[in-house]
């Protein structure tokens, strides 16, 4: 999936934290939620990093088209937009007996 990740600077001193060559064009921004960081790219892949100072990746995702925007938060859900469809990712609930 992703052999690139953008740098990521510190607010506090500048330099950045991770930052290696691109090798997928990146259309969205970073996205930064309850201490994760969402990444993707034109090849369809979405990579969920942990924030801090070391790259901890969480989860990779794989889809059928091209990622061309930033996932939007909302209501606990967290969208993702490919080419040709829009993805609605949330914690599922247990059922109620």
């Amino acid at each position: 999936m992703f052999e690139w990740l953008p740098t990521l600077p510190r607010c506090e001193d500048g330099p950045g934290l991770l930052d290696t060559r691109y090798v997928s064009g990146c259309l969205g921004v970073a996205l930064l939620v309850d201490g994760k960081i969402y990444l993707d790219d034109e090849d369809g892949d979405v990579v969920v990093l942990q924030e801090g100072k070391t790259k901890k990746v969480i989860a990779e995702m794989k889809f059928a088209s091209s990622v061309y925007s930033t996932a939007v938060p909302a209501h606990g859900v967290l969208f993702i937009s490919t080419r040709n469809q829009l993805y609605a990712l949330a914690e599922t609930q247990p059922a109620r007996p």
